[in-house]
């Protein structure tokens, strides 16, 4: 019989492979809004106030919106010097450089590899590069228009869309899998339960198969579409603009529409919403010559107001809300003399927290990673640290200040792991697992708990059942009040 065990050589190298994430390894922020949903939300605590650590200065205006970060490093383009950099994220010093063919637009992150997307530069010269995430060393690259937007890794396949209205899809050895055509400019895609949502100035957002890219339905908006699809449970929203701007949200199976919002309600913004809960968080339109902006929370499901915060002052809301686990949320607004990052509570909209950047305009885009916030002002990158877990007297509650997530075993595992945790007394609860792009592959439980011990098995497999690709995952749990997370090593 044949041993279904992995050999101690393979369990050795996939843990050398893994080694910079350690157990204490943040969860990295591998695309724009953090994951293939593009939900803005980020399955870790972090708390006010915000002590800056270090900076870096760019050749050109920065847009965080495309960089990511893990390993250790932050991977950034510096479209003014051509260049792709990756930072330390203890000290902000350059790890490596890669000079690439024209303006460095878009990162994106998947374990050991970084995608990058550039300029068109001319006909021989590539615009979208796969590199080592440590090195810098190039792997491939291939030939399309302008990759301006964030491309999207997904298991082993990468989604990238370009100007020219294509989207396609490639494996990690650079292997074009499926491409399909819009009618313009694409925005970047969204993927979720095997499908990718995408639309473009063609004013259609349309559902094709993650795996073939067939057709599966298509909308027919009013206007063009300008933000990337925010896509949660089962709902795809997004924005189309000018005079007939709507907010629209998309039944994810067949496209039906479930509600809308029109411009006379919200003024909306070109940045996608993000997800907290069953909540979306839409920032109004970026323009200049209004005195208020507002940031508005509604039903996911029905599109009714919860609450709105207006921001007074001219200038913009330059970023979609960031939001983490300990229900924060994070958004940047700059004007003519300043930028700031704001941070409110998400249920009430408070703004309970506020960092100043004097005399710094542009775009304001905060991305995080563990206890690290990286947001752009200008041509500068502004590093700052906050503090993870609860506040010093949360922390002394009975029902936070034993509970206890443990490291599963065995670890590495082929076939099935146990992951356990300590609850002191009853609340609601809920364990899942993410991969390194921060993609939620299984939630193992999720629901009200009495206070003991629970063990749960994991067994390599995702939500549909299927068995999950070989390497490095995150287990979340989350409480209340709690948030913790550890990593576990699956071999196939």
């Amino acid at each position: 019989m044949k041993n279904s065990s992995p050999s101690p050589i393979i369990i050795f190298l996939l843990c050398f492979i893994a080694s910079p994430l350690s157990s204490d390894e943040p969860i990295p922020w591998s695309t724009f809004q953090f994951d293939p949903q593009h939900t803005g939300y980020y399955p870790s605590p972090l708390s006010p106030p915000l002590e800056l650590k270090w900076t870096f200065e760019a050749s050109y205006v920065l847009t965080m919106s495309s960089a990511s970060v893990g390993n250790g490093m932050l991977y950034l383009g510096d479209p003014g010097d051509r260049r792709l950099v990756a930072l330390s994220v203890d000290s902000g010093k350059v790890i490596w450089e890669q000079q690439l063919t024209a303006n460095v637009w878009t990162t994106a992150l998947a374990d050991t590899l970084v995608f990058a997307g550039t300029s068109w530069g001319g006909i021989d010269l590539p615009t979208f590069f796969c590199l080592d995430a440590r090195t810098g060393e190039i792997k491939w690259d291939t030939l399309f228009n302008t990759v301006e937007f964030s491309p999207v890794p997904v298991d082993t396949i990468v989604y990238v869309s370009d100007l020219h209205g294509y989207i396609y899809a490639i494996n990690f050895q650079g292997e074009i899998k499926w491409q399909y055509k819009l009618l313009d400019l694409c925005i970047p895609p969204a993927i979720y339960n095997g499908k990718v949502y995408i639309g473009g100035d063609d004013s259609t957002m349309i559902a094709l198969d993650a795996l073939t890219g067939d057709s599966i339905w298509a909308f027919k908006a009013k206007a063009g579409i300008e933000t990337p699809p925010t896509v949660a449970h089962g709902i795809v929203c997004f924005a189309t603009f000018g005079w007939r701007d709507t907010l629209y949200a998309l039944d994810a199976e067949t496209g039906e529409l479930i509600w809308k919002m029109s411009k006379e309600q919200i003024a909306f913004s070109s940045a996608s919403p993000a997800v907290y809960d069953t909540f979306l968080y839409i920032p109004t339109d970026r323009k200049f010559d209004v005195d208020t902006h507002e940031l508005y929370c509604v039903s996911i499901f029905t599109g009714s107001v919860s609450w709105v915060k207006e921001f007074s002052g001219r200038g913009m809301l330059f970023s979609s809300p960031l939001i983490t686990s300990n229900g924060l949320v994070w958004i940047g607004k700059t004007d003519t003399s300043e930028s700031r990052l704001c941070v409110l509570d998400a249920e009430t909209g408070e703004e309970i927290y506020t960092y100043y950047q004097p005399g710094a305009t542009g775009y304001a885009w905060p991305i995080v990673y563990g206890d690290m916030m990286f947001v752009g002002f200008g041509n500068t990158l502004y590093a700052l640290q906050g503090t993870q877990g609860v506040e010093e007297e949360t922390d002394q509650r009975p029902e936070t200040k034993d509970i206890r997530l443990f490291q599963n075993k065995p670890n590495p595992f082929s076939q099935k792991t146990v992951i356990s945790y300590e609850l002191p007394i009853a609340g609601k609860a809920s364990l899942q697992i993410y991969d390194v792009t921060g993609r939620l592959v299984k939630t193992i439980f999720e629901g009200e708990k009495q206070p003991g011990v629970y063990n749960f098995i994991w067994r390599g497999k995702d939500e549909q059942g299927k068995v999950v690709r070989s390497g490095v995952y995150f287990y979340h749990l989350k409480t209340r009040k709690v948030c913790k997370t550890k990593k576990v090593v699956f071999v196939r």
